[in-house]
């Protein structure tokens, strides 16, 4: 079903006219609030849904399950850098999904890498992640590898994967010495409320 407006919560921002892949949501002239031009031609990406800072959009639910009890809401934390999606049974379950939704942690290892800062490295490693650190191994790698050590800190993210609780971003990186794109591939989790890097590499 098409997306909606809570008008009072709405403040016009245009987030989700932004986001919006089939330019169906446009900001009202005469109120200055989103509305959906087009509710037959909504895909139910649930794009505008995660962009709005004001949670002020909302999914119909299906005619036969809405009057059932069920409902699903989404909710961005831009802070905590996660979309959380509250699934809500017929029965009264209730289950919570947590992903990743930031790039940050490796535009940390780039920076870090540059200036073979092993603290900095490894600041938002998982805990499986930190036993597997060993701050020598890392030093010889860094004394011998110029693809390491000279990242450009641009870069494009072009790909998403999930598998089980972790968000695999496909990343693609340059180096400043050496000619070409790079692949990175870095893999978030969360671990105690907090996003964290459970596997990082570059080919």
């Amino acid at each position: 079903m098409s997306t909606f407006v809570y008008m009072t919560r709405c403040d016009g921002c245009g987030h989700c006219v932004d986001i919006c892949p089939s330019d169906i949501m446009h900001i009202d002239e005469n109120i200055r609030r989103a509305k959906n031009i087009e509710p037959n031609f909504c895909w139910e990406c649930y794009s505008c849904v995660k962009a709005c800072p004001n949670h002020a959009i909302d999914v119909r639910g299906y005619a036969d399950f809405a009057p059932m009890g069920h409902s699903v809401r989404v909710r961005r934390e831009e802070e905590k850098g996660t979309i959380s999606w509250k699934i809500k049974f017929r029965n009264g379950t209730e289950k919570n999904f947590v992903s990743p939704i930031t790039t940050k942690p490796w535009e940390n290892l780039v920076r870090s890498s540059n200036m073979k800062d092993y603290g900095s490295f490894t600041r938002d490693f998982s805990t499986q992640m930190l036993f597997g650190a060993n701050e020598v191994e890392l030093g010889k790698q860094w004394a011998n590898n110029d693809l390491i050590t000279n990242l450009n800190e641009t870069y494009e993210p072009f790909g998403t994967l999930r598998r089980g609780e972790h968000i695999t971003i496909l990343i693609k990186q340059t180096n400043k010495k050496i000619p070409g794109e790079f692949l990175g591939r870095l893999v978030l989790g969360v671990e105690d409320d907090a996003i964290k890097v459970f596997g990082a590499t570059i080919y």
